[in-house]
């Protein structure tokens, strides 16, 4: 059955515009459907694979693995200093933000953006990605400023408080990615000849 989703794929990659035809189904009344599990996954696999030949997807992917590590990153070094070291939690905040944005970099433009923007220079790409990580940074405290004591007054916790922390910290971190990723393929590592 996935050769119909492939066929959708490509026929809409062609230019092509599909049309429905309804079509009322009714309950099998005699015999089994030969549609089983192993079916099912062999399908949802199929379409997984042909999302993942969309242009840009890749990229995304990519930069969503780096993020996961550089998340990785900056969960612990935070932990690590609130939990641990019983640090101020913006000050903490700050020490683990900058070593994450430093790994993303890294990592990045090895390996997300490689090949792209070849015409600026590493300081340059570096200089803008603090820029944009910078202003990531200024996102995420103002979303912990917003949510460590809603949802501490929620819990009826503590803002140091594991759940409370991190709940706080998931939805920070998926407002910066969301920023970090498009500033960063829409201008760090977009080419001067792209312009």
């Amino acid at each position: 059955y996935a050769f119909l989703e492939e066929l959708i794929f490509r026929v809409q990659g062609a230019g092509f515009t599909i049309g429905e035809i309804p079509i009322v189904f009714v309950d099998r009344k005699i015999g089994q459907s030969k549609i089983g599990v192993a079916e099912i996954i062999t399908s949802s696999k199929a379409i997984l694979k042909l999302f993942a030949q969309r242009k840009g997807v890749g990229q995304i992917v990519k930069f969503g693995l780096i993020g996961l590590s550089g998340t990785l990153v900056d969960f612990g070094i935070l932990n690590l200093l609130v939990l641990g070291l019983k640090l101020n939690v913006y000050l903490s905040a700050a020490f683990s933000f900058v070593a994450a944005a430093s790994n993303n970099f890294h990592w990045n433009k090895r390996w997300t953006f490689r090949g792209e923007a070849t015409d600026k220079k590493l300081h340059l790409q570096f200089v803008q990605y603090m820029i944009i990580t910078t202003i990531g940074f200024f996102i995420n405290l103002l979303i912990l400023r917003i949510f460590l004591p809603y949802f501490g007054r929620l819990f009826e916790l503590n803002i140091n408080t594991p759940l409370v922390l991190n709940i706080s910290k998931v939805i920070a971190t998926l407002a910066v990615m969301t920023w970090n990723f498009l500033g960063s393929k829409k201008w760090v590592f977009k080419s001067n000849e792209d312009k």
